[in-house]
């Protein structure tokens, strides 16, 4: 996507994790990379972006809401005019998961998502200062395994969204070259309800994201 989150969709399937049964939220902090591909008309552009994020997750059954908030202090828009530097960056999502399929002794579970994003950053070039937008639709479908204290996943994304970067009082509006990213990821479980988590994704839309999480 054009720089929102754009990096994780970490599964927080209940198995076993507090000896007094499923906990009811969970709080995470992570950092990571990402590359979007995007189209300003005939104009192929590269957007690099390191970003912070912490969310909070409420566990509802079946469903599970998300809230986040975080920082891109820093990226790059790569162009064929020009290079800008992004600096500044605010990000915000909501996500609503459904868990439509429970884990079995052979049976993976199932995880639908959909998820809204937006990023807010300065689009540094030179001696002028622009702005750079993104919002981000994205909706996947995420299966996985555990297996004892660490749960495997594959998730598969489609996405989609306006981005809009305004310099020297011109605003060009641009979107994605492609809408759909592969990713694999795992969640380790620790004592005391803490978990890490780590995800890659390698091909069209690229990133890497990890972090740490508390379930309580």
């Amino acid at each position: 996507m054009g720089g929102a989150l754009g990096c994780a969709d970490v599964v927080t399937y209940e198995k076993g994790v507090t000896p007094s049964g499923p906990p009811r939220a969970r709080v995470s902090a992570g950092a990571g990379w990402g590359r979007s591909f995007l189209a300003f008309g005939e104009e192929d552009v590269t957007v690099d972006k390191f970003v912070v994020v912490g969310s909070s997750d409420l566990f509802l059954g079946k469903y599970t809401l998300t809230l986040g908030v975080g920082g891109a202090p820093a990226g790059s828009v790569v162009g064929e005019r020009a290079t800008w530097e992004l600096r500044s960056g605010f990000l915000a999502s909501a996500a609503l998961s459904w868990r439509v399929v429970d884990e079995g002794a052979t049976l993976p579970f199932v995880v639908f998502n959909a998820a809204l994003s937006a990023l807010l950053a300065k689009a540094l070039l030179d001696e002028q200062v622009g702005d750079y937008r993104a919002t981000d639709f994205r909706f996947s479908a995420t299966a996985g395994k555990s297996l004892e204290w660490v749960t495997a996943y594959l998730s598969l994304r489609v996405f989609g969204g306006p981005v809009f970067l305004t310099t020297d009082g011109e605003t060009r509006v641009g979107g994605d070259r492609y809408h759909v990213q592969a990713a694999l990821g795992a969640v380790f479980a620790l004592p005391a309800g803490f978990d890490l988590f780590g995800e890659l994704a390698p091909v069209a839309e690229e990133s890497v994201f990890a972090g740490v999480g508390y379930r309580y």
